[in-house]
């Protein structure tokens, strides 16, 4: 299902500006609260939020309801953890200097793989 745009027609003449862009929500704010939100709902992407509002399935919506909050709960509790952890500034640095024995020189045995050449 296709909506029309809510653009109007306008003509340009040299004095005039041109037609400022309308924002996504245009058309939509005439109504309650509540039709904003369900309209932003049907044209979200985020995962489950257009399903809190579907019609005719209200135990369906609010399981949906339930997980959405869920998932943003978890989301913030995340995000506050990081950033504690974050400016907590931790740092743990341990340094060891260990002065190491005398190693024996490894062996070195150079292999000519010429097969032209005798030496070899």
């Amino acid at each position: 299902e296709f909506k029309k745009s809510k653009m109007a027609s306008y003509t340009v003449t040299p004095d005039s500006e041109p037609p400022r862009a309308l924002p996504w929500y245009a058309g939509r704010m005439e109504g309650a609260p509540s039709d904003f939100v369900i309209a932003m709902a049907q044209d979200s992407t985020a995962h489950g939020y257009r399903r809190i509002f579907e019609r005719a399935r209200p135990a369906r919506n609010a399981i949906w309801a339930m997980l959405f909050i869920a998932g943003l709960a978890a989301f913030f509790f995340t995000t506050v953890e990081l950033f504690r952890e974050y400016y907590s500034y931790p740092v743990a640095t341990q340094v060891t200097v260990v002065a190491a024995a005398a190693q024996p020189f490894p062996d070195i045995t150079v292999c000519n793989l010429n097969p032209y050449k005798k030496s070899a």
